[in-house]
């Protein structure tokens, strides 16, 4: 998309848009047209289709990247309007899901650091220790306290602090609670990671204790997925 080179970018613009208004709909429940917000929206999916349409006509098959791996597979979306909807949903879906994440767990990750110095030394201790010249994929993967500062920043300040499902039918939790068909279940990864019979000192930035593995779904920055 080539937006670290553009003075504006129009994607950004359009995707941040539709997600405020998205997100004010779904409070408010409103349901009256925004002229501005479908104009941007038909814009956002007509550039995703040139994105399908252009790995359709120009393929690459050394390439790696995720949307080339769907179309290689699907050869016949230029024809099946269902499926090449479907694609094109995907891969905004992927967008949201990988964009505003990455940019809150680096915010958090960068502002514990900046308040902690001995954490920010060790890290730099390490790197030092592992990388010799060139920093690849291999090293990365073994720089164990850097790995862990990432998870503790993920415990406290998880991007996606709540999440929730709709209960479409009747149904009974394994802590024997009923859930009423048509109720909304919220919980707060945010509060579940500070529970201090989980994790002790829980307001305690201690990358260290990442040296042993929490226990499933006691963990979840990014809620399982």
């Amino acid at each position: 998309m080539d937006s670290i080179n553009q003075e504006e970018n129009m994607f950004a613009e359009a995707f941040d848009y539709i997600q405020t208004y998205s997100n004010k709909r779904s409070h408010t429940k409103q349901s009256d047209t925004d002229h501005k917000y479908e104009q941007y929206l038909t814009w956002i999916n007509d550039y995703i289709d040139d994105m399908i349409t252009d790995a359709l006509v120009n393929p690459n098959p050394s390439s790696s990247d995720l949307l080339t791996k769907i179309v290689s597979e699907n050869r016949d979306l230029e024809n099946d309007h269902d499926q090449r909807k479907f694609v094109r949903d995907f891969v905004i879906n992927f967008m949201i899901a990988g964009r505003d994440t990455t940019a809150t767990m680096l915010t958090w990750f960068f502002y514990l650091l900046s308040n902690n110095e001995h954490v920010q030394n060790r890290i730099l201790q390490e790197i030092h220790t592992v990388i010799d010249g060139e920093l690849t994929y291999t090293n990365l993967k073994v720089m164990k306290y850097l790995n862990n500062t990432l998870e503790e920043s993920l415990r406290l300040f998880p991007p996606v602090p709540t999440d929730g499902y709709y209960a479409f039918k009747e149904n009974t939790l394994p802590s024997g609670e009923y859930v009423k068909q048509g109720t909304t279940v919220l919980y707060s990864s945010y509060l579940l990671h500070r529970r201090e019979d989980l994790y002790p000192d829980p307001l305690v930035f201690n990358p260290d204790r990442f040296d042993t593995k929490p226990t499933y779904y006691t963990y979840l920055p990014f809620h399982g997925g």
